[in-house]
């Protein structure tokens, strides 16, 4: 079994050409854990993962010199991503 831990850091960035509206800096954190074994034909491995894990408000996208004024998109409250492998020699 493997466990791991991340952090991901986004510095602030600009939002318009004129450098006048920044989307702000952010630090979000993750958690993974993974398994594999072998079995007499092949192998398999299952993981799982979580980023955000405090749920951090942060822009997930940005529209450069949006005409509206709407430059940011908040990101999602956090995301799972699992998975598995089979194989057989």
């Amino acid at each position: 079994m493997r466990y791991a831990l991340s952090t991901q850091y986004v510095s602030s960035v600009a939002a318009n050409d004129i450098n006048s509206v920044f989307a702000a800096g952010y630090a979000v954190f993750g958690a993974s854990a993974a398994y594999a074994a072998r079995w007499h034909h092949g192998a398999w491995s299952l993981f799982a993962r979580v980023n955000n894990l405090f749920d951090r408000r942060h822009v997930g996208s940005l529209i450069v010199d949006d005409a509206k004024g709407g430059y940011f998109e908040t990101a999602a409250p956090f995301s799972l991503l699992a998975g598995g492998t089979l194989s057989w020699r």
